[in-house]
Order: structure tokens, then sequence, then C-alpha cells
């Protein structure tokens, strides 16, 4: 009879991991040394997971590398360099400043997995994988897993979108709208890029600071000089950063609809990008998984729109691909309960003690 009251118990349905800030509000009134001990049992529990989407991701982290440079802080236009004797210094405003708040309300933030605690990202200004100066603590590692992230996520991404961002066109103009946000009162703001910010629609200033180096890096045009008259000319140059600035969040976007499929089922990400996602989930199974092999399928076709289109077609009309599709996103999913449920009951266990 035991054995048969143990398989019922474990068939009925289980309480469901708690909310993330929850769990991890639990985590952080615990000792510092049973967090430590916690932390390590759970993430040795998660290296021997042997689900199928598991093993795909460990691949796609794989080890660190010491050569990763450390992140510096976004790029800033300089007016020394752009607009020399023309335009004054500019002044840094923070996320706690009310003007910063009104324009973020303004433009909505474009962050990719902003749930997940990253030690190394992928840097769109200088198109290579950069690390934070500092591991990632007990509470960030804990909050991965509370949200479903197995160790090493954050490798997997940046390494999907160094392998795919190869375009040396976009990776300039990458470069170019990672600088962040000015107005014309010389105030930046942080955390607030220029691809936010032409990804908003919103009519916002364009400094002759930052539309200077567009005309020289991107258009390799030194005709203009600050102040830049308001005319017919200078309309011009803003309609071509807003056509590349549009090119380039397609480009982007769809990069990180792909580094997200890679780990998640529905990746936190650009919503208008975020669609793309189950053609990444295909994609990936018709590359075996691998980075390259996407790449080669992605450049291969010389309009990335009529590849997608062509996934949807393949989805719609053929058994296989579909259920190729969903099978894929399922096993991610369960990968993402399971990593919820593992920390769950570490927190349960170590409460116990």
């Amino acid at each position: 009879m035991i054995p048969a009251l143990l398989a019922l118990a474990l068939a009925l349905p289980q309480d469901p991991p708690p909310a993330p800030a929850v769990a991890l509000a639990e985590f952080l009134s615990l000792p510092a040394d049973v967090q430590a001990q916690l932390v390590d049992q759970l993430e040795a529990r998660l290296a021997a997971l042997e689900l199928p989407a598991a093993q795909r991701i460990r691949a796609l982290a794989g080890k660190p590398e010491t050569g990763w440079a450390v992140a510096e802080p976004a790029p800033i236009h300089d007016p020394a360099v752009w607009a020399k004797d023309v335009a004054p210094p500019r002044t840094l405003l923070r996320a706690d400043d009310e003007r910063h708040a009104r324009v973020r309300a303004k433009v909505p933030s474009l962050a990719f997995l902003p749930d997940l605690a990253w030690q190394v990202r992928y840097d769109w200004a200088k198109a290579a994988i950069v690390r934070r100066a500092d591991p990632l603590g007990l509470e960030e590692r804990f909050a991965n897993a509370c949200h479903g992230y197995l160790p090493g996520s954050d490798r997997a991404a940046a390494r999907v979108l160094a392998a795919l961002d190869q375009d040396p066109a976009q990776r300039k103009l990458g470069a170019y709208f990672a600088h962040l946000y000015a107005d014309l009162d010389a105030r930046v703001f942080d955390g607030i890029t220029l691809h936010e910010v032409w990804a908003s629609g919103q009519q916002l200033d364009v400094p002759d600071v930052d539309a200077i180096p567009f005309a020289v890096l991107i258009l390799n045009d030194r005709s203009y000089r600050s102040p830049i008259p308001a005319n017919a000319r200078r309309s011009r140059l803003y309609e071509q950063i807003k056509r590349q600035a549009f090119l380039h969040r397609r480009h982007r976007g769809q990069l990180e609809a792909a580094a997200g499929a890679a780990l998640r089922a529905e990746p936190a990400m650009d919503p208008v990008y975020a669609l793309m996602v189950p053609r990444f989930h295909f994609l990936w199974s018709q590359g075996g998984d691998d980075p390259l092999a996407l790449r080669k399928i992605l450049a291969g076709s010389k309009d990335r729109d009529a590849l997608l289109d062509k996934v949807d077609q393949q989805i719609r009309t053929q058994p296989e691909a579909f259920q190729r599709r969903e099978s894929r996103r399922d096993e991610l999913a369960a990968l993402e309960r399971r990593v919820r449920e593992l920390a769950a009951e570490a927190l349960r266990a170590a409460k116990a003690r």
C-alpha cells in the first residue's frame, strides 16, 4: 500500500512555485550562510537536469572566456567632438530624476530579457560580448532560478547574438543607436538609448551633437556643421536617421527574437518582435540548435521577411513543421517550470532546517 500511496501523492497536483518576488523576499530573510548553501545545492541540481532544452542551453552557453572585456557605461556623443565651441557640455540625468521619468513615460523600454540578471551580455555598441566586473551575487543567482533560467543563460543569449550580428552595416548602426539620448538642453537620459527613442514613434529632439555623427559615421558625409540650418537638407538628414533606425530595429528585433527563442518559450523583449519568436522556434529546430547553422539560414535569404513568411506557410500547411515548432516550445516551457519548481523546493528545504 505504501508504494501505491506514494505514487498517488506524486500524481496529485503540486502547489505552484511562489511568484519570484515572494520567493526572493523569503530567500533574503535567510542567514547568509544558508543562502549560499541553498544556491550551491540548487545550481548543482540544475546542472544535472537532463531535459532536452537544458542540454541545448548549456551547449549554447559554453564556458566563460577570460578575454571578454569589462562592460562600460552606455556611450554618449561628445559635444567637444561633434559640435566644438558650439554645443554646451552634456549633463547626465539618472532614472530617479523626474525629468528622466517624463521622457521614459514617452519612450518604452525595449530591454531584452529584463527578468534575467546578466553576468555577460552582448554589447550592441561594441558588437562584442562583455562582462560585469563583479560576478552575480547570491540574490541574483537565486532570482534567475525563480524566473526559470538555468545558470549560463546569459552566456547562451550573448553568444547567439554575437554569432548572428555579422552584418557590417548593421554593426555600425548598432554602435550609433546604442548611444544615450539627449535633448536640446544637453541633458542626457541614463538608460534611454537612441534605439529606444527612435522606436517610440515620438517626436523628440535631434541635437546636432547626435545628427552630425550619424552623417559622418553612417553616411560618410562630413559637410554638416553645427548649428545645422533648419531647412530641407536638415529634414532629409532626419528622415535618413529615421529610416535607418527602422531598419536597425528590425535587424536587432529579429536577432533578439532568435536569441530569446533559444532560452524561453515566450521571452520578454520588444513586443513588436516578440511576435517572431514562434518562427524562430521552428528555425532553431531546422538548424539543429546551432547558431552558425541559423546564421547560414538567415544569410541564405536575401529578404529575411520573406524567409519568415515562408516559415509561416510551412507551419500552416505541414503538420510535421507545426509539431516541430510546438514540441520545441513545450520543451522550453517545461524547463522553465522545472527550474522554478526546483528553486521553490530548495527554498522550502532551507526554511525547514
